[in-house]
């Protein structure tokens, strides 16, 4: 079964609370709360309501340097980052970056047993598989959960991206590995089929990042695509 994650994000916790609902009650299996687009006043009282359905939901606070609306220093983004893990979610999202700064908040999430992924996110481009590569194994490092998210301009980046699904290292990791854009479109479906992602990322309504799709198509599509599968399996 081809698995969805549906991002979700807004200001206030009856928004978020009321985007959640609407993404689980479309068969979402799980759920990417963006604390980074949520007020700061908000957030405590969110996370006690959220303690029924963490264990479903990836809780991601990403800064402004990586495309998120998160402002704040470095040290406050750690503190909240550290609050958030403690309510024990699915996963925690880390960027590469913010371990590169000080690999502290890994031992921390590691010695609270918290589950984790690393992730890296290119919004200008898709570098070349020996780059990719190397940021494959440098992200291995830190955790078995590796989310790795280009940007396609063009129809190869797109088969570039897909094909460190074959690199040794990600069989023995969670890789997700997909393309932004238009053009990285086919990828976030392909991840799940031709990869071997646990999971790809759909939005809800409107997309909270380039390229992203409803649930309700991506649903459609994987259910076309099966259908088309067991017609020509029968004969």
């Amino acid at each position: 079964m081809n698995e969805i994650c549906v991002s979700v994000a807004a200001p206030s916790k009856k928004m978020l609370l009321d985007l959640i609902d609407r993404a689980l009650k479309e068969s979402a299996d799980f759920v990417e709360i963006r604390f980074d687009y949520l007020a700061l006043k908000d957030i405590d009282a969110t996370l006690e309501e959220l303690k029924p359905i963490a264990n479903r939901a990836i809780f991601t606070l990403r800064p402004v340097s990586n495309g998120g609306r998160f402002n704040g220093t470095y040290n406050e983004r750690i503190l909240l980052l550290k609050k958030i893990a403690s309510f024990s979610p699915m996963l925690v999202d880390v960027e590469l970056e913010t371990v590169r700064h000080s690999a502290k908040i890994i031992d921390y999430l590691k010695n609270q047993n918290t589950h984790f992924m690393i992730s890296w996110h290119d919004f200008e481009g898709t570098p070349p598989k020996i780059k990719l590569v190397k940021r494959l194994n440098e992200m291995c490092e830190y955790s078995d959960t590796i989310k790795i998210v280009t940007t396609a301009k063009k129809t190869e980046d797109v088969w570039r991206i897909l094909d460190l699904y074959s690199i040794e290292n990600s069989s023995s990791s969670s890789l997700i590995a997909f393309a932004m854009g238009d053009v990285g479109i086919i990828s976030r479906l392909l991840c799940t089929m031709y990869g071997s992602a646990p999971f790809t990322y759909a939005s809800l309504d409107r997309p909270i990042a380039p390229g992203q799709v409803t649930i309700r198509t991506m649903r459609n599509l994987y259910s076309g695509i099966k259908k088309n599968f067991d017609r020509h399996d029968g004969k």
